[in-house]
């Protein structure tokens, strides 16, 4: 069964419409993908791409090569883990590259990481992340009867897409609650437009989002590693994250997150700071 277009079905994700998000194609070594410097993933300085908008890259990548590998299956996120390495260069966009490295127990597992400029600079970003196979939100992009139900469900989201001004956090558009920190539902936000559910990539940023707030031993002390679980497919519904310090030191802090919807607990993170 021939694969489906990934640049065509990445274009056809709203949240990577969202960060504006290009595809740059695929060979025997992984698929690439850029993400441009605007101001719809800036970070809170307005210089240079957002941490958080390089989570959400890498989980894409990630999905896109997973179906580069094995077009007739479906797939979706079930832990990512990304180690920083260092920081986004300003005014540069950042690009990504991942891979199918095994496959193994209903699962595979992929490589990936994120440079500034070109691929050929050293990376500030690499992931290593587990996604299911044959199953998920994901679907199976190679599928006929799949492909004719998700081209009706696209169309239904064309407009989705358009980012919200404020760099990063106005994409996302949460607020601060007390205890936590409320996600909104929108359009834009979407990953699976078949379900519909939110981005895995944003259930990430809204982890990391909490994990910064709840704080650290020292404020000098930056995201060094995240480990995402995602339990559950985050519906199109709002959600609550809530974050605490599990434990702090001079040299490093642990911080422990939670994002969920009503009872549904759909995803947690493991944050290291140092």
């Amino acid at each position: 069964m021939a694969a489906v277009d990934l640049g065509w079905h990445t274009a056809s994700v709203p949240f990577m419409r969202t960060l504006g998000v290009c595809w740059e194609g695929q060979d025997a070594a992984g698929i690439r993908m850029r993400l441009p410097c605007a101001p719809a993933v800036l970070d809170a300085a307005g210089t240079a791409v957002d941490l958080r908008a390089v989570v959400a890259l890498l989980d894409q990548a990630g999905g896109a090569a997973v179906y580069a590998a094995l077009p007739s299956v479906a797939a979706a996120t079930l832990e990512l883990r990304v180690d920083v390495l260092g920081s986004p260069e300003p005014g540069q966009d950042v690009w990504a590259h991942a891979c199918v490295h095994a496959q193994s127990h209903g699962s595979a597992l992929v490589l990936g990481q994120a440079a500034s400029g070109s691929l050929d600079a050293a990376a500030f970003m690499r992931m290593t992340a587990r996604y299911i196979v044959g199953s998920g939100p994901g679907q199976a992009p190679a599928d006929g009867v799949y492909l004719a139900r998700r081209a009706q469900a696209v169309a239904r989201f064309a407009a989705a897409g358009a980012p919200a001004a404020g760099g990063f956090d106005g994409t996302l558009d949460g607020a601060a609650t007390p205890g936590g920190w409320t996600l909104p539902f929108a359009e834009r936000l979407v990953g699976s437009v078949t379900l519909p559910a939110l981005h895995g990539g944003v259930v990430g940023a809204g982890l990391l989002t909490a994990a910064v707030r709840a704080g650290c031993a020292s404020p000098a002390q930056r995201l060094s590693a995240m480990t995402v679980r995602y339990l559950r497919a985050a519906r199109a519904e709002a959600s609550m994250v809530t974050a605490r310090l599990a434990k702090g030191g001079a040299r490093a802090s642990f911080v422990q997150a939670r994002l969920v919807q009503g009872e549904r607990l759909v995803a947690t993170a493991h944050c290291l700071f140092g």
